[in-house]
């Protein structure tokens, strides 16, 4: 978290929100494959 902190603080403003949006998805990609559930698999219906 402070690491992000300062990759905010570092990165030019308008830059910002794309810091913050690749650290979460990071984030989300490596909690899928330590947990092993995917949450964006769809199965299609019918």
């Amino acid at each position: 978290m402070l690491k992000l902190l300062k990759d905010v603080e570092a990165a030019p403003v308008f830059q910002r929100l794309a810091v913050i949006k690749s650290a979460l998805i990071r984030y989300h990609t490596e909690l899928q494959e330590k947990s092993g559930v995917y949450s964006n698999v769809r199965l299609s219906s019918g």
